[in-house]
């Protein structure tokens, strides 16, 4: 990706994320490590461009869409996305996102990392926060 970085103009972010356990379940590799990679390299790669940064959470858009895709929605208008429709499309919404096919689910006594993958996690999301800091 930063290859690209000269070309973009007004970047900005959406990063989805969901609980890293059921990404573990249901990943090949079953692997929380494989998780917590990709969303501090996202992370990591939003605070580097100094952009606009929406985290979008899977869970939310299984129990809340709605709320979830407005959300998603203002945030582009206002950062200045062009080519949106009048309001968010809603049905589209409901024909792509179906709580049904959600396979994995984590129990909330399930939820938490254990101890030394939550302490890394915790560090990569301090170091992406205080580098956003700089872009401010």
């Amino acid at each position: 990706l930063p290859l690209w970085w000269p070309l973009l103009m007004q970047p900005i972010c959406v990063i989805p994320f969901r609980n890293p356990l059921e990404v573990a379940a249901s990943s090949i590799a079953h692997s929380v490590k494989l998780w917590e990679n990709y969303i501090s390299a996202a992370l990591q790669t939003s605070f580097r461009l100094c952009c606009p940064t929406l985290l979008v959470s899977f869970e939310r858009w299984i129990n809340d869409g709605d709320v979830q895709f407005s959300e998603l929605y203002q945030f582009l208008l206002r950062e200045g996305v062009q080519g949106l429709p009048r309001s968010p499309p809603y049905a589209q919404l409901h024909r792509l996102v179906r709580p049904s096919e959600k396979h994995h689910n984590a129990s909330p006594p399930k939820y938490s990392l254990p101890a030394a993958q939550n302490g890394s996690a915790r560090s990569a999301a301090r170091s992406a926060l205080l580098a956003s800091a700089a872009c401010l």
